[in-house]
Protein backbone atom coordinates (compact mmCIF):
# COMPACT_ATOMS: atom_id res chain seq x y z
CA UNK A 1 0.00 0.00 0.00
CA UNK A 2 1.28 3.43 -0.88
CA UNK A 3 0.35 6.47 1.17
CA UNK A 4 -0.50 9.50 -0.95
CA UNK A 5 -1.70 13.06 -0.55
CA UNK A 6 -3.64 15.64 -2.55
CA UNK A 7 -0.70 17.80 -3.67
CA UNK A 8 -0.47 18.14 -7.45
CA UNK A 9 3.27 18.66 -8.01
CA UNK A 10 5.05 17.94 -4.73
CA UNK A 11 8.71 18.89 -4.38
CA UNK A 12 8.97 16.71 -1.26
CA UNK A 13 7.73 13.15 -1.62
CA UNK A 14 4.97 11.83 0.60
CA UNK A 15 7.19 8.87 1.45
CA UNK A 16 9.87 11.19 2.85
CA UNK A 17 7.32 12.97 5.04
CA UNK A 18 5.85 9.71 6.36
CA UNK A 19 9.32 8.26 7.02
CA UNK A 20 10.29 11.43 8.90
CA UNK A 21 7.14 11.26 11.00
CA UNK A 22 7.79 7.64 11.90
CA UNK A 23 11.30 8.50 13.03
CA UNK A 24 9.96 11.36 15.18
CA UNK A 25 7.55 8.89 16.77
CA UNK A 26 10.12 6.12 17.26
CA UNK A 27 12.65 8.57 18.70
CA UNK A 28 9.97 9.90 21.06
CA UNK A 29 10.62 13.49 20.06
CA UNK A 30 7.06 14.51 20.89
CA UNK A 31 6.27 17.17 18.30
CA UNK A 32 6.59 18.03 14.65
CA UNK A 33 8.64 21.08 15.65
CA UNK A 34 11.41 18.75 16.83
CA UNK A 35 12.03 18.11 13.14
CA UNK A 36 13.50 21.64 12.86
CA UNK A 37 16.31 20.61 15.21
CA UNK A 38 17.07 17.05 14.12
CA UNK A 39 16.20 17.38 10.43
CA UNK A 40 19.32 19.39 9.64
CA UNK A 41 21.68 16.44 10.17
CA UNK A 42 23.32 15.06 7.01
CA UNK A 43 21.99 11.61 7.89
CA UNK A 44 18.45 12.62 6.91
CA UNK A 45 19.38 13.77 3.42
CA UNK A 46 21.04 10.41 2.76
CA UNK A 47 18.30 8.34 4.40
CA UNK A 48 15.37 10.19 2.83
CA UNK A 49 17.21 10.38 -0.51
CA UNK A 50 16.10 13.97 -1.00
CA UNK A 51 16.62 17.37 0.63
CA UNK A 52 15.28 17.86 4.14
CA UNK A 53 12.31 20.12 4.73
CA UNK A 54 10.77 22.31 7.41
CA UNK A 55 8.36 21.41 10.19
CA UNK A 56 5.78 23.57 8.39
CA UNK A 57 6.08 21.35 5.32
CA UNK A 58 5.72 18.28 7.53
CA UNK A 59 2.51 19.71 8.98
CA UNK A 60 1.08 20.83 5.62
CA UNK A 61 1.63 17.41 4.05
CA UNK A 62 0.06 15.68 7.05
CA UNK A 63 -3.01 17.88 6.62
CA UNK A 64 -3.59 16.56 3.08
CA UNK A 65 -2.60 12.90 3.53
CA UNK A 66 -5.05 10.34 2.19
CA UNK A 67 -6.50 8.83 5.38
CA UNK A 68 -7.70 5.65 3.63
CA UNK A 69 -4.23 4.89 2.26
CA UNK A 70 -2.67 5.55 5.64
CA UNK A 71 -5.16 3.25 7.39
CA UNK A 72 -4.54 0.55 4.79
CA UNK A 73 -0.78 0.88 5.27
CA UNK A 74 -1.11 0.53 9.04
CA UNK A 75 -3.38 -2.47 8.52
CA UNK A 76 -0.85 -4.08 6.16
CA UNK A 77 1.93 -3.65 8.72
CA UNK A 78 -0.31 -5.08 11.44
CA UNK A 79 -1.22 -8.09 9.29
CA UNK A 80 2.43 -8.77 8.48
CA UNK A 81 3.45 -8.55 12.14
CA UNK A 82 0.58 -10.82 13.12
CA UNK A 83 1.39 -13.35 10.37
CA UNK A 84 5.03 -13.45 11.46
CA UNK A 85 3.92 -14.00 15.08
CA UNK A 86 5.59 -10.81 16.28
CA UNK A 87 2.44 -9.69 18.12
CA UNK A 88 0.97 -11.75 20.96
CA UNK A 89 -2.41 -13.35 20.27
CA UNK A 90 -4.96 -12.57 22.97
CA UNK A 91 -7.93 -13.29 20.71
CA UNK A 92 -8.57 -9.61 20.06
CA UNK A 93 -6.31 -7.18 18.25
CA UNK A 94 -6.52 -3.47 18.94
CA UNK A 95 -4.37 -0.59 17.76
CA UNK A 96 -4.91 2.93 19.04
CA UNK A 97 -3.28 5.92 17.39
CA UNK A 98 -3.44 9.29 19.10
CA UNK A 99 -2.21 12.44 17.45
CA UNK A 100 -1.49 14.19 20.73
CA UNK A 101 0.58 13.00 23.66
CA UNK A 102 0.83 9.46 22.33
CA UNK A 103 4.30 9.26 23.81
CA UNK A 104 4.64 12.39 25.90
CA UNK A 105 5.44 11.07 29.35
CA UNK A 106 6.18 8.05 31.48
CA UNK A 107 4.92 9.81 34.61
CA UNK A 108 1.85 8.04 35.97
CA UNK A 109 -0.46 8.61 38.92
CA UNK A 110 0.53 5.24 40.39
CA UNK A 111 2.15 2.03 39.13
CA UNK A 112 -1.18 0.21 38.70
CA UNK A 113 -3.04 2.66 36.48
CA UNK A 114 -2.75 4.68 33.31
CA UNK A 115 -3.86 8.00 34.78
CA UNK A 116 -1.27 10.74 34.45
CA UNK A 117 -0.88 13.78 36.62
CA UNK A 118 -0.87 16.80 34.32
CA UNK A 119 0.44 20.13 35.56
CA UNK A 120 -0.74 23.25 33.75
CA UNK A 121 0.76 26.71 34.01
CA UNK A 122 -1.90 29.41 34.26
Amino acid sequence: TQVSDRREKPRISTAAVVKSSLVLFWARLGSINAWEQVGRAHFWKRWLEEPTFSADTLGRVHAVLDAHGLRQGIHDVYERLKRNKVLPDYGVGVVVLDGHESHASYLRHCSGCLQRTIHCAF
